[in-house]
């Protein structure tokens, strides 16, 4: 990660803060948009050297020059922290797949090439079909979309535990497995439920981002951790920037109330995220009004707090007496002079 992308992640970072004034995205209640305090060099190169190993680059330069933990997918990003699960390898996602399902497979790979060899021939020769793992076959049959072919009440019955109707990919979204099976990783955001997203530092797919359930679930997301953290700022994003563009436009209220989010299946629909952009807490043409003349001329829409009694000026609880003259300002005071 570049000087250009750690500026372009806290650019982001703060125009979502800005947006998102209710915290509406999952988590950021949590969280509040907070980075923590930057890792010191040398505090990194301890890490590194009491675990012998070398961090991410992408992933060492945020909690290097963005924040070490805070604001994040989920529940929010965990900060660097010593894990005994760093010091063992990571196996790799395709060595962990062979050794969970090796045996179960290797029972069902006559029954595989009976009910599909034809169609394998048809992209395959047999020298190469005879070199394959059976679960790369497995794969290869799904791939061509044969495996729905013939026979597919029979196939089911090779999977019954991994293979739903008309969803075999399932098979391979998630694996089971022991808590030991994965390790050579560091903690990197809060799933929630004892799940967590973790980072690979040492063993195969180095660098990637994983998850690892609480009991052992496991699946590779095959992406970096900028890569991770980037597409979730840019997805939340790109929903408020939308509302807030067609905020600061002339249509109607009950129009934009409409609009199609980017992306389905979010904790917030677009009515949430006016009413966050605005700070407001209902649509009364009333109240929206002026703060979409805010957001024309660039200013915030933030509503300031009203004085609660430990913000009032302090009174005077000494007794007076009746016969007092009336306290006079400054100005006062200089007129009684002048006069």
């Amino acid at each position: 990660m570049n000087a250009y992308q750690i500026k372009e992640l806290k650019d982001k970072i703060e125009r979502l803060r800005s947006l998102d004034q209710h915290c509406l995205i999952f988590g950021a209640a949590n969280h509040t948009y907070d980075l923590q305090e930057c890792l010191r060099e040398e505090d990194i190169k301890t890490f590194e050297n009491t675990h012998k190993v070398q961090l991410p680059i992408d992933y060492r330069n945020f909690v290097r020059y963005v924040g070490n933990g805070g604001v994040g997918p989920y529940q929010g990003m965990f900060g660097l922290v010593h894990s005994s699960h760093i010091q063992q390898p990571f196996k790799g996602e395709w060595t962990l797949i062979q050794q969970k399902y090796t045996q179960d497979l290797a029972i069902d790979r006559t029954q595989l090439l009976q009910f599909h060899m034809e169609s394998l021939l048809q992209h395959l020769n047999a020298e190469e079909i005879a070199d394959m793992h059976t679960l790369a076959l497995f794969r290869k049959c799904m791939k061509l979309d044969i495996a729905l072919g013939k026979e597919e009440g029979e196939y089911y019955n090779f999977y019954p535990d991994y293979c739903e109707e008309h969803e075999l990919e399932d098979y391979f979204k998630e694996l089971e497995l022991d808590n030991e099976s994965i390790t050579g990783y560091i903690p990197l955001f809060n799933y929630g439920n004892g799940h967590l997203l973790a980072l690979v530092v040492n063993g195969q797919d180095y660098g990637q981002v994983i998850f690892k359930g609480k009991q052992g679930e496991f699946r590779n997301h095959r992406v970096t951790f900028y890569e991770f953290y980037k597409n979730w700022l840019d997805t939340h994003l790109a929903n408020f920037e939308h509302l807030d563009l067609l905020l600061k436009t002339s249509l109607p209220l009950s129009s934009i109330v409409q609009a199609q989010l980017y992306q389905r299946q979010l904790n917030y629909s677009p009515q949430d995220i006016i009413e966050s952009i605005l700070d407001i807490n209902d649509l009364e043409e009333a109240t929206v009004q002026p703060k979409r003349e805010l957001l024309k001329q660039g200013l915030s829409t933030k509503t300031k707090a009203e004085p609660g009694p430990q913000d009032e000026e302090p009174k005077d609880h000494l007794p007076t007496d009746d016969n007092d003259p009336p306290k006079q300002g400054f100005w006062g005071q200089v007129k009684n002079w002048l006069d």
